[in-house]
């Protein structure tokens, strides 16, 4: 993608989360897409992880910590998914994902809560593969 494209597709998405945060129980597929289509292009070096990987991973969780009882439950998952995406791609630090996570226990969706047991487990597993991080195990 081009540097133009990037920052009207950028600009475009600050729009529509300005309108999100003012009525976050709606749907929004178009924000859905933006959130997916960001998570994705997050970890590629250069521009797009410079300017993207705060702003969007800090982005998402204010979401989720402010809005998460009330969040469209297509909305929740999307945020969730993108989380992942991006600690996956080892954009956002386990300390700051994690912890919003077992916040979204509380949720009364059970779809999510397993996603989310998953996502835990299969991350934690993932960091003490090698040899065990106890600095994060004893922080969560």
């Amino acid at each position: 993608m081009y540097q133009k494209e990037f920052y009207k597709n950028l600009e475009d998405f600050k729009g529509k989360l300005l309108e999100f945060k003012e009525n976050p129980a709606k749907r929004d597929d178009s924000f859905e897409d933006y959130l997916k289509f960001f998570a994705h292009i997050s970890g590629v070096p250069g521009v797009y992880k410079d300017e993207l990987a705060d702003f969007l991973s800090q982005e998402m969780i204010n979401l989720l910590e402010q809005y998460y009882s009330i969040l469209n439950q297509s909305v929740r998952m999307t945020l969730v998914t993108c989380l992942k995406i991006m600690r996956g791609k080892d954009v956002v630090a386990p300390t700051v994902v994690l912890p919003v996570l077992f916040k979204l226990f509380r949720c009364e969706d059970k779809a999510l809560r397993k996603f989310i047991h998953a996502i835990i487990v299969l991350d934690l597993k993932r960091l003490n593969l090698k040899t065990k991080v106890n600095n994060i195990n004893r922080k969560l």
